[in-house]
């Protein structure tokens, strides 16, 4: 898996598959689901962007199983995960996107999750 930073790159991966968008304010020391998704056929992840105001820990579940974990934090309040279609998701299997806002004031969050199905 490779952490990149870089817009660009961003919306080339959008143009290959189906972003999905969703933010939210998240209040100090609380965990909040940004996107719950039961998926309807075979889906590849092809990257997942996090983004937030303030220090968060992004968690990625399938199932309510944890798949990866990304920070955003102080100069670098971005995090992109380019997964190239490594996650492979089934009929029926729920995927979460959750972020905890770990800074001392509420802040703003968002994801986008990218994915093709076959």
């Amino acid at each position: 898996m490779e952490f990149i930073k870089t817009t660009n790159f961003i919306q080339q991966i959008s143009a290959q598959g189906t972003p999905t968008f969703s933010e939210s304010i998240v209040t100090v020391g609380t965990e909040n689901t940004l996107i719950t998704l039961t998926i309807p056929k075979e889906t590849f992840i092809l990257g997942v962007f996090c983004s937030g105001q303030v220090d968060g820990i992004f968690t990625i579940l399938v199932d309510g199983f944890t798949m990866l974990k990304g920070r955003v934090h102080g100069g670098n309040l971005n995090c992109f995960f380019n997964l190239d279609g490594k996650i492979k998701l089934v009929t029926g299997q729920v995927l979460e996107i959750k972020v905890k806002n770990i800074y001392k004031v509420d802040g703003n969050f968002s994801t986008t999750l990218i994915t093709r199905s076959l």
